[in-house]
Formats: C-alpha cells, structure tokens, sequence
C-alpha cells in the first residue's frame, strides 16, 4: 500500500507542478509568441516605408535635371535683373526694338505658394518679329504670362510703313 500511495503523491504532486509550472510558462510563450508577430508585422511596415523613402530619393536623383528647372521657372526671388536682360535679349534676338520697360510688384495677384511681378514694356517693330518676339518668350526658361497686348501702328517719326508700336503687359512668377 506504501507502493501505491507513493505513486499516487508522486503523481499528483506531478500533476500540480504541471499545472503550477508549466501551464503558466505556455500562456506566457503563446503571448510572447502573439508580440512577436505584431512587431514582425511592424517591421514589414517600417521596412516597406524605407524602401518607398528610397525609392523616392531615387526618383529625385533621377530628376534633380527636371528639379533645377523648375527652380528656374519659379525661382526663390524676383530676380528683376535676369528678367530684365532676358527681355532684352528675346527683343533683340527677334528684331523688335525695346522702347520702354517698367517693372512692379503685384501684390493682388498673390497665388497659393507664388507672387508674381508685373511688368509692362513698349517695343516696336515689324508684325512678324512680335510673333518671333512672343515664341522667344514662350520658350524662355523663365515662367511668363502674358495678360495684355495693345499694338497700334507707330507714329514715331521717320517710322517705316508698317512698324507697329506694340505695349505687353505681363507676370512673371516666383516663391514666396
């Protein structure tokens, strides 16, 4: 009977470290194991938004060419000088002669991240070398928007039959 309750201790006494021990240890691994997959879930996150971030600084680095115009177009500043000269140089390449230009801030015209300055010039010249004049702008690096042309047929003296006396009022942009 010593045999027989000996074995019963023995197994009961197992059976209450089994569950004292062991069952709270298994509780444990499964909620650590439920951490582990939740921070694996994270990582993939955070590792697929690191692949985009470099994804996207290869795109930059793919456009910085496109970037550097853009910065042209709108540069940071009013830049009045290169306006200016580059005016000039559209006037003078197409055959126009620059009479008058005058420049200003528009301050209503203000839109959404940009300013723009106006500006208002007086050429004269022949009807096809205004048309060369308004491609030369178009196709200048710098952003402008023409909004009015006045043309009448000059008075100066000693002017050529058919030159005209042209006023262009336009924008030119930039940043804030």
């Amino acid at each position: 009977m010593n045999k027989n309750l000996i074995a019963s201790v023995a197994f009961g006494l197992s059976i209450f470290l089994f569950l004292v021990l062991v069952i709270p240890q298994y509780d444990g691994i499964r909620g650590t194991n439920a951490a582990i997959g939740e921070r694996e879930l994270i990582l993939l996150e955070r590792t697929a938004a690191i692949e985009r971030v470099r994804s996207l600084d290869r795109q930059v680095t793919e456009r910085q060419a496109d970037i550097n115009k853009i910065v042209v177009f709108l540069p940071e500043d009013k830049q009045i000088d290169q306006i200016l000269s580059s005016i000039e140089q559209v006037s003078q390449q197409s055959g126009l002669q620059l009479v008058t230009i005058t420049s200003s801030d528009a301050t209503s015209t203000v839109v959404g991240q940009y300013r723009s300055l106006f500006v208002s010039m007086d050429v004269e010249g022949q009807y096809s070398n205004f048309v060369n004049f308004l491609d030369g702008l178009e196709s200048n690096l710098r952003l402008y928007d023409i909004s009015e042309i006045n043309a009448a047929e000059s008075t100066a003296g000693g002017a050529i039959p058919g030159t005209l006396s042209i006023t262009v009022n336009l924008n030119a942009y930039y940043l804030k």
